[in-house]
């Protein structure tokens, strides 16, 4: 079986147990609000999709500057085509590291806590591929605790990284236990709680994802509610638990340990 046929496979196998046959209702305007706490370090767009009923709700007028593609006429099947024949096998385990976490390591009620977050090629309209971060988290559930509707990020990190490892994330958005840098070849058992520990706390993530986004001191302080001067002082913390010499380098370390 193709790697392609294999991931349509996944998806196809856990709609009954993990991905719901019933249309969603949340709004889709409320996922940009939700797509506001993830990591867009560069040019990035988002979308809602409702994997059981195999169809986007909605996809950000963002898709057709990094990938050159029309919102309104895309679907699922234009996505998995545009991946980088090399990465396809590595997004196909990826789903199926996905399915298995969600359906045999936490409760129903908690699948909306967790986010996937791993890198991968996609081909823009131009024939050339670009360096994706791929984040993703349920943000429906049906009466079942079956997925109606999931949020997904996708972020040009080309300036970031220059090549695909083969490890994702899974990350707790309250803070809780999170799987890190999961190495997607670990068949026995792939899910190692903290296998690689920033030592960041939850205020000093959400200092560095803003950073990230191109935001000065003053700007993070004032969305995070802080003077400007305790933001300096987690800069300054994070370099140094870090060992980086600018956030650049702490950005692109975080996306390639996947601690974002």
């Amino acid at each position: 079986m193709s790697s392609e046929k294999a991931l349509y496979s996944i998806w196809r196998q856990h709609t009954n147990h993990l991905f719901s046959s019933r249309p969603g209702r949340l709004p889709a305007d409320i996922a940009s609000q939700i797509a506001a706490n993830f990591l867009c370090a560069g040019p990035s767009y988002y979308y809602v999709v409702e994997l059981g009923l195999h169809r986007f709700v909605y996809v950000s007028q963002g898709i057709t500057g990094v990938l050159g593609a029309d919102p309104e006429t895309l679907e699922i099947r234009d996505i998995v085509e545009r991946v980088h024949p090399e990465d396809l096998p590595f997004f196909a385990r990826c789903e199926e590291i996905v399915a298995r976490f969600f359906l045999e390591k936490i409760p129903a009620e908690e699948r909306t806590l967790y986010k996937t977050s791993y890198v991968m090629r996609l081909r823009h309209n131009d024939g050339t591929y670009r360096y994706i971060l791929h984040q993703a988290a349920a943000i429906e559930l049906d009466s079942f605790g079956r997925m109606s509707r999931i949020l997904g990020v996708h972020t040009d990190i080309g300036h970031l990284v220059s090549g695909v490892k083969r490890r994702m994330s899974l990350i707790h958005l309250g803070g809780g236990l999170s799987y890190l840098n999961i190495d997607v070849d670990q068949a026995e058992d792939p899910f190692r709680p903290q296998a690689s520990r920033h030592g960041f706390s939850m205020r000093e993530l959400q200092v560095i994802r803003l950073f990230a986004e191109g935001h000065t001191a003053e700007e993070v302080a004032a969305l995070l509610h802080l003077s400007a001067g305790t933001v300096r002082t987690h800069r300054r913390n994070v370099l140094q638990k870090s060992g980086c010499a600018n956030m650049t380098a702490l950005v692109a370390l975080c996306v390639r340990e996947g601690w974002v």
